[in-house]
């Protein structure tokens, strides 16, 4: 099994959960870290900028990882809409550079989005052809492919997660809770869909797929295709919050810079049947994470 692992962009939320869970089980954890700091305190830090030149061999050189994950990213839609460049050295050029160092040394994980089509079809598999609709998904396309190329046995996962965030970045469940808890109108897109997953749940799959030696094209997410807006009642009935304070928006109305993709849903069989587990429904994920969400409620 893989003892030694390195997270790149391990400050973010996918690498602190994750590094969390690898660290239960016993294994090291080496992260980059950039502009915040790993509060994860068993796992060794390891300063560096993703935006200019790096030498991703001496870095694995030095670590001697068993697996790599590449998790780093520009989450915000419309800043990677501004600032493209900064996207595309963030999802392609760094991660490029980081499949090909591990080529032959380890194995490598190229953390992707769902982000990929253009809305039109639901819960699209692997095998459908991908049609970008805005920067941040075109430089996602560019780095599975620029990975895939450089090493072979890259594995991607393909993902939308949610969870308890941290102090610099809060999650679409934590702005939720908190808008619920105040006692505040919550409203959420009630013609955008997707396949979350809970963040615990996330993080098994990808140590399990990484152990499984998977490689290539996977879709790691729920089993669940729903709204934001379902999404919304659904954590505040679990919460057993007021949940008529959730109310129905539109993203026609909402004047978001970039375009988003109206169904982000994905088919999860090929990861099924390759670990032979089912993926989790909207229900378990959001019963992994009630423990968390009502601690933060008081």
């Amino acid at each position: 099994m893989n003892t030694r692992w390195l997270i790149v962009g391990g400050s973010g939320m996918l690498g602190h959960a994750l590094s969390s869970s690898l660290v239960a089980r016993e294994k090291q954890v080496w992260a980059t870290t950039g502009n915040h700091l790993m509060v994860v305190p068993e796992v060794h830090s390891v300063p560096l900028d993703l935006t200019g030149k790096l030498d991703a061999k001496d870095v694995i050189k030095q670590i001697e990882p068993d697996a790599v994950v590449y998790a780093a990213g520009l989450t915000d839609v419309d800043k990677c809409e501004s600032n493209e460049w900064l996207a595309e050295r963030l999802h392609a050029g760094a991660a490029g550079e980081f499949a090909a160092a591990s080529r032959g040394r380890c194995r490598f994980l190229y953390i992707s989005s769902d982000h990929l089509w253009d809305g039109t079809e639901p819960n699209v598999s692997e095998d459908d052809a991908v049609h970008p609709l805005n920067a941040y998904a075109r430089t996602k396309v560019t780095g599975e492919r620029m990975t895939l190329r450089a090493n072979p046995e890259t594995l991607v996962l393909r993902t939308n997660f949610f969870g308890q965030g941290l102090p610099w970045r809060k999650s679409l469940s934590d702005w939720m809770t908190d808008c619920l808890r105040a006692g505040e109108p919550l409203g959420a897109f009630a013609d955008a869909y997707f396949t979350p997953i809970a963040l615990p749940l996330l993080t098994e799959l990808i140590i399990q797929s990484v152990d499984d030696n998977l490689t290539g094209l996977y879709h790691c997410a729920g089993s669940e295709r729903i709204s934001k807006f379902e999404f919304a009642i659904l954590l505040a009935d679990r919460l057993g919050l007021d949940r008529t304070l959730v109310f129905p928006r539109y993203l026609a109305d909402a004047g978001l810079k970039a375009l988003r993709p109206l169904d982000m849903s994905l088919s999860t069989r090929k990861l099924s049947t390759a670990l032979g587990r089912s993926m989790p429904d909207i229900s378990e994920s959001l019963g992994v994470l009630f423990p968390l969400l009502r601690s933060n409620i008081g």
